[in-house]
């Protein structure tokens, strides 16, 4: 955590940006501190540069021997990885003299290249990654680097401070919070930075206050939003003690707090449930985060934090969504998934959302948004949510909650009215998890409102109920109508069973994987809806008995 001897120098005052142009005036300031890098780094990464060529958020640019920060960028998501600088975790990783002279050569060439005040390098969310970034690999890039270059490096992460502490932008989303972790971050780990310290700890506690709901869960209600802010604060927390400091009450119980929501989250796999804008769950950096707060429960069941509810019996567990949409300008990565719910039984996922997709799969993000996506109810094949724009408008009215019943079981209840302006229709929706948690029984009434477009009932109405199925499960009819057969890796079977809709299985595409878009199944009811339509199904473990066979 603290710097040797023979890495600490005296730099000059922080220039305007990078900090080039202030070099020759002298200042004290030294590097105290470098914070632990908690991500997973991949050490191929240095290989694949010295191929000459540099794969970052699913795009890949051929480099032939420029420098990156002067190519055309292949895609927006790439750029931001890019000057980002996340990857110098990669290189280090490589534990190589040449991986690490190239990472000093990549971050002398941004600072002593001119960038403009406009310039996407200076974007909250970029800057703050790349504060952090240059921090936690403060080691590599300052070890045996000349004076001139050492000079720059802490010039610039000075400048990247102040330049980050100025402003406080509202329409930033969650990246403010970021910004506010790479301030604090900062101020402990260069000297000469006292004065701004107390401005940056109530920056950060205002910030956390902000999004951080009391339940633990980030505003933007992705569940993969928390996890990148732990692997932030973890560092953080780490230096306060480093430099004898006791972290604030207010930012552990904020951790405290996130960590429990993670693991309400949890599936039976270990990941996380895949809800508004949640990708492929990374369960190593899950298990990390996690393992710094070994002591937490999970939040109790009767708290419905962040709008999802848990039913957890024995080795099956259900979360459902029964919250509102985030607000803006924290809902760009919303989904239009209102009382959608996921099921994993033992270590298996079985019942899914489709999640988010990758970076190399954003043609498809507009698509895993819809609610067609969830394991959810449409009507009219109409999402729940509109979207416009890429802003998500939700239902105004949404109820969900959790009931303990007599006999042991769980039962979510939610309620949603997304379908009352445009069709006059209420949706509710019922889960109930026996004790023994080998059913799962559900009830979807989809029913007049009292206020509607017109006050009369539409005849022309249809309804559809998806059940996306888990790519590595499989799924087949059963012997009687309504019947579907689901078979996870294991070999588990857990039979689905439909009273009175027409079941088909279709096909469907499960985004959050490593690989990108996946094929699977779903399976879909359909029928059409009267004034109260209430449509029951369930899903019970074990196969049923097979039918008699007549001689």
């Amino acid at each position: 955590m603290a710097l040797g001897p023979n890495l600490r120098r005296k730099a000059g005052p922080p220039g305007p940006g990078t900090g080039a142009a202030a070099s020759g005036r002298q200042q004290a300031a030294e590097l105290v501190l470098i914070p632990q890098d908690l991500r997973t780094a991949d050490p191929s990464f240095f290989a694949e540069l010295s191929g000459g060529t540099m794969g970052l958020a699913g795009a890949t640019a051929a480099l032939d021997g420029r420098s990156p920060f002067r190519l055309e960028p292949p895609s927006p998501q790439w750029q931001a990885a890019l000057l980002g600088f996340g990857w110098l975790s990669d290189l280090r990783a490589a534990n190589s003299d040449d991986a690490d002279a190239l990472a000093r050569q990549a971050v002398d060439d941004w600072l002593t290249h001119e960038h403009a005040p406009g310039a996407p390098d200076w974007a909250v969310a970029i800057a703050a990654r790349r504060l952090i970034a240059w921090l936690c690999n403060a080691a590599m890039l300052t070890q045996s680097a000349t004076p001139a270059a050492y000079d720059r490096f802490v010039l610039g992460c000075q400048g990247h401070i102040r330049r980050l502490a100025a402003g406080h932008d509202d329409k930033a989303g969650g990246s403010d919070l970021t910004a506010r972790i790479a301030v604090l971050l900062g101020c402990l780990c260069l000297s000469g930075q006292d004065k701004l310290l107390p401005k940056a700890l109530a920056g950060l506690k205002a910030e956390l206050a902000r999004q951080i709901l009391p339940s633990g869960g980030h505003i933007s209600r992705n569940p993969g939003v928390t996890v990148d802010l732990l692997l932030d604060l973890l560092p953080l927390k780490q230096c306060f003690m480093a430099q004898v400091r006791k972290p604030p009450e207010w930012l552990l119980d904020a951790m405290q707090r996130m960590a429990a929501m993670l693991r309400h989250m949890q599936l039976g796999d270990r990941g996380l449930a895949r809800f508004n804008g949640m990708a492929v769950s990374e369960v190593d950096r899950l298990a990390t985060v996690l393992s710094y707060h070994a002591g937490t429960a999970p939040l109790p069941e009767m708290v419905a934090p962040s709008g999802y509810v848990r039913l957890s019996r024995r080795a099956t567990i259900v979360i459902a969504d029964g919250g509102k949409l985030p607000p803006q300008p924290f809902a760009d990565d919303a989904h239009a998934g209102t009382l959608a719910f996921e099921m994993s039984a033992g270590g298996w996922p079985l019942i899914v959302n489709a999640g988010a997709p990758g970076p190399a799969a954003q043609a498809w993000r507009r698509q895993a948004r819809g609610t067609a996506a969830h394991s959810a109810v449409l009507v009219n094949d109409t999402a729940s949510s509109h979207l416009e724009n890429g802003v998500l408008t939700g239902p105004a009215l949404v109820e969900g909650r959790l009931v303990e019943a007599g006999d042991g079981a769980a039962e979510f209840q939610g309620l949603h009215d997304g379908y009352l302006g445009r069709y006059g229709m209420l949706h509710a929706r019922v889960l109930r998890l026996a004790a023994q948690g080998d059913k799962l029984s559900g009830i979807d009434r989809i029913f007049q409102g009292a206020k509607g477009p017109s006050g009369r009932m539409r005849s022309d109405l249809a309804y559809s109920i998806h059940f996306h199925i888990h790519p590595q499960a499989r799924a087949r009819y059963g012997e009687e109508p309504g019947m579907a057969l689901i078979t996870l890796p294991g070999g588990e079977i857990w039979t689905f069973n439909a009273y009175g809709s027409k079941l088909s299985l279709e096909d469907s595409l499960f985004f959050a994987s490593f690989t990108g878009p996946t094929r699977t199944v779903q399976l879909v009811l359909r029928g059409h809806v009267l004034a109260d339509t209430q449509i029951a199904w369930a899903l019970e473990r074990g196969a049923p008995p097979p039918k008699p066979r007549l001689a």
